[in-house]
């Protein structure tokens, strides 16, 4: 991050940290955060006070989606293959999974299981038993084009696709249960409270209820959205998008821009009182979310350190 960039530009970060190549997801483990996107498949693992820390190769392609599960963490890449990881010191690949023809776009838990889309239409989902060897538990066919974002919420796996639908499946039988039809090209979204976050390819984020009507259309990013979290708590909102800017959002309302980052801004991770955001210009920074949304309580700290955010899911929802 230039000097200059931060003399000019308002509202400063609470730490930088330099990483060896951009950053398209993370994840917090423990007392690190995992961030993935390496041309050559590294992992690079970064202590929050003291910076990056080491660097662990396991992939041979970029590293694309990183999530933690059940004290393991799953990373999938564009060599087709999704690993599973020990978090403990040293970290240990423990599964490798080569079902895929195509890159991995998006990994998502669900009760027992990982839920898994390539480059293709088909969800596939894994054991996450290691005793079980991570094997295949099903598959999700309905889309008729590539998937781009995938949750699970409500005893449902919901997904959305380029073929402009949003599909949900019994998350049972893995059945579909319902296709209703979104606004526009949908990049990512939250599903909370019989409602809908959409971010789209055009940069535009709308609030939907249930049945597909538009609450709220929220405007100011210039390119396709990356990723959102919601904070439910503090009905607050984060968004970042190609354009290089992070946005706060409260009550649908914009009330804050964070313009550090020089290149697009692929992943946030809501942590305790700490918003991460990772981003394609080299750097994971840290912002004080004290300064947006006012002092936070004990009890509210640790609910958001008990529940951090999935990015390679690439959305959260925090209670």
């Amino acid at each position: 991050m230039s000097e200059n960039a931060l003399n000019i530009l308002g509202r400063k970060p609470k730490h930088q940290f330099k990483q060896r190549t951009r950053v398209l997801a993370i994840a917090q483990c423990g007392s690190v955060i995992v961030g993935g996107g390496s041309s050559d498949g590294e992992l690079a693992l970064t202590d929050p006070t003291q910076g990056l820390r080491e660097v662990v190769k396991g992939h041979e392609d970029s590293v694309s989606c990183v999530l933690l599960h059940e004290n393991r963490l799953w990373t999938g890449s564009e060599d087709k293959t999704v690993r599973v990881w020990l978090t403990t010191h040293p970290f240990t690949c423990v599964g490798v999974i080569r079902s895929f023809q195509a890159g991995i776009q998006r990994l998502a838990p669900g009760p027992g299981v990982v839920y898994v889309s390539d480059e293709s239409s088909k969800i596939m989902a894994f054991s996450a038993d290691p005793r079980r060897k991570f094997r295949k538990e099903g598959v999700c066919i309905g889309h008729s084009a590539p998937v781009t974002h995938l949750q699970y919420a409500e005893g449902r796996l919901w997904s959305s696709s380029l073929d402009r639908t949003f599909r949900s499946w019994d998350g049972r039988n893995r059945q579909l249960a319902c296709v209703s039809v979104p606004v526009e090209n949908t990049t990512v979204f939250i599903y909370h409270a019989e409602s809908f976050f959409i971010g789209t390819n055009s940069g535009c984020i709308y609030h939907l209820n249930s049945h597909g009507k538009i609450k709220a259309s929220l405007l100011g990013h210039k390119l396709s959205i990356r990723h959102l979290v919601y904070w439910a708590e503090k009905d607050t909102l984060f968004s970042c998008s190609r354009d290089g800017v992070v946005k706060i959002w409260m009550s649908r309302e914009l009330v804050e821009t964070l313009t550090f980052h020089e290149r697009s801004v692929n992943s946030l991770l809501l942590y305790g009182s700490t918003l991460y955001s990772a981003s394609s210009d080299k750097y994971i920074l840290a912002w004080d979310v004290t300064d947006f949304v006012g002092k936070l309580t004990p009890e509210e700290t640790d609910a958001v350190r008990e529940k951090p955010i999935a990015p390679s899911a690439n959305c959260c929802v925090v209670m």
